[in-house]
């Protein structure tokens, strides 16, 4: 894609979803403890806004990939896409596994490395695997999408909304309430939906002028911080221990409504930038997987030094910023390396 013709608002959004992956991770402990405080919510608002990274991810690979002219075939996935997306997973696992091993984590032995093939080798990772998924599938979908028309395709987004998001909800809210297992939608479950909506939602853009999607976004993000603040609320009283299941959930109504939101108002605007300054975007953007794949080694050094920000909101922000300026400096410098730029990014 030329920069001419290249919509901004697809690294703009790739941009801010990976400052919020990294947000999130460096959340995790500040949110586990110290239930029911000032600080707590504070930081479970953060949480909840930035739950719209994940879907955001699939959103913008479903909007590039369904939306070339080109279908992708067979020879061309494993030869050339699936190759750029997985040699990088599985050297970063194994970069991983080995980091977890010298720290002490795990005992060195095979299956330390044979257990990447059902479980990542950092949480982070489940992702890849999610996402690695979906191109195996990638020349069935294009295929599919090219012959549905507008209704067809809302058609299966329904489905993919009751299924995946509405009986999943209720089914852990209402007692009794039960759908059989044995109802498979494999073409439009999971994260599959995200990837199908953000295609649905770049090709029927026009329809949604971004202030729409702005409201939809803010309405997404209180509902689920609301959602939240209720299900901690209502646990407490009944005495049962909060696990926090909608602060950690990307699969659910007030999510998808924001996730949709966020992504047709930067994808929808007009952006009017210098070529420099596009430049500078599209660079950042290119080193997102990067920052993806490093931001998790870099939280661990902090951590261990003693920044933390468990206990203090301010500390807190200053670890997510400096996490993503670290990890996005050394994506930066691996970018430079021709042969490691290939190994570990994908990029030629």
């Amino acid at each position: 894609m030329s920069k001419a013709k290249r919509n901004i608002g697809y690294d703009l959004i790739r941009i801010i979803a990976i400052f919020m992956v990294v947000a999130i991770h460096s959340h995790v402990a500040p949110v586990a403890i110290n239930h029911g405080s000032v600080e707590w919510f504070v930081v479970l608002l953060m949480q909840t806004i930035c739950l719209i990274s994940v879907p955001l991810f699939f959103m913008v690979s479903g909007a590039l990939l369904l939306s070339e002219e080109k279908e992708t075939s067979v020879s061309e996935l494993y030869k050339s896409r699936l190759p750029k997306q997985a040699v990088p997973f599985i050297v970063w696992s194994i970069i991983y596994v080995v980091a977890r091993i010298l720290m002490g984590k795990i005992s060195l032995s095979l299956s330390a490395f044979t257990s990447l093939l059902h479980e990542p080798a950092y949480y982070q990772f489940w992702f890849m695997y999610t996402l690695l998924a979906i191109y195996l599938l990638l020349p069935i979908i294009q295929t599919l999408i090219k012959h549905c028309d507008k209704k067809k395709f809302e058609y299966i987004l329904v489905l993919w909304a009751v299924f995946c998001i509405a009986v999943p909800i209720v089914s852990r809210y209402v007692p009794g309430f039960k759908i059989s297992e044995h109802v498979g939608l494999v073409l439009c479950e999971g994260y599959i939906g995200y990837f199908l909506l953000g295609h649905y939602l770049r090709k029927y853009k026009s329809e949604i002028k971004p202030k729409t999607g702005a409201v939809c976004w803010l309405i997404g993000a209180i509902g689920t911080f609301t959602f939240a603040a209720v299900e901690f609320i209502t646990t407490k009283k009944a005495g049962v221990t909060y696990t926090g299941f909608v602060y950690q959930a990307y699969l659910t109504p007030f999510v998808a409504l924001s996730s949709c939101g966020a992504f047709v108002t930067f994808s929808n605007r007009r952006y009017e930038l210098k070529e420099k300054a596009q430049g500078v975007v599209v660079a950042i953007s290119s080193l997102s997987i990067g920052v993806y794949y490093i931001h998790m080694l870099v939280l661990t050094v902090l951590e261990k030094i003693g920044v933390t920000g468990d206990n203090n909101i301010l500390v807190l922000g200053v670890k997510i910023i400096a996490t993503y300026v670290i990890s996005l400096i050394g994506a930066f410098v691996i970018s430079k390396i021709p042969v490691v730029r290939k190994i570990l990014l994908g990029a030629k």
